[in-house]
Formats: structure tokens, C-alpha cells, sequence
């Protein structure tokens, strides 16, 4: 089954010169169908430096984007679990370590 080209039009979206010139960084992570904050987390860092526990990837996380404007672009996810999107959200919102 197909889609409705929300990737594409995203993808179109996160290429444009304008989006670079508005964003201090940009993130494409592509969730698919398991659904586990450390595994976003980290891909959300891997282009950065690898690290293994979720406080090393949230101090990174944190050193990297705080302050900056980003865009942040969740592709192909089909999770609709509540408790693990809060906690992801958690962790961009309020990171505790």
C-alpha cells in the first residue's frame, strides 16, 4: 500500500534553501514501525558522536540544540503508543539527567 507522498513533500520541504538559512540544524530520523525513544535519541545524534546511555545522548542532545531554532522531521512512524510519545517529548522538553 501507498502512501499520500507526506515524505516526499517533507523531504521537499527539508531540502530547501530557506529551511537551512531558518534552522541552526536539521534532523530527519526515520522511526518506522518500532517505536523506542533511545533508538531516536540516538539517531537524532549519530551524525554528532555516538554515545550509549539516554543521559549522554540528552546532555548531547541538549548541548547541541539549546538555544538554536531546529527542525525535526519523524519519518515513517506508525506507533501510536501515548506513554512512549510523552516520553520522547519529555526528553526534548525537559531533559533529566
Amino acid at each position: 500500500e501507498f502512501g499520500v507522498g507526506k515524505t516526499t513533500l517533507a523531504k521537499s520541504v527539508y531540502n530547501q534553501t530557506a529551511i537551512d538559512t531558518h534552522f541552526h540544524k536539521k534532523i530527519w530520523v526515520c522511526v518506522s514501525n518500532t517505536f523506542e525513544v533511545d533508538s531516536i535519541l540516538s539517531q537524532m545524534l549519530g551524525s554528532l558522536k555516538p554515545e550509549k546511555t539516554r543521559d549522554a545522548l540528552l546532555k548531547s542532545l541538549l548541548d547541541e540544540l539549546t538555544g538554536k531554532r531546529y527542525l525535526l522531521i519523524l519519518d515513517d512512524v506508525w506507533s501510536d503508543d501515548r506513554e512512549k510519545w510523552e516520553s520522547l517529548m519529555s526528553c526534548l522538553t525537559y531533559p533529566e539527567f
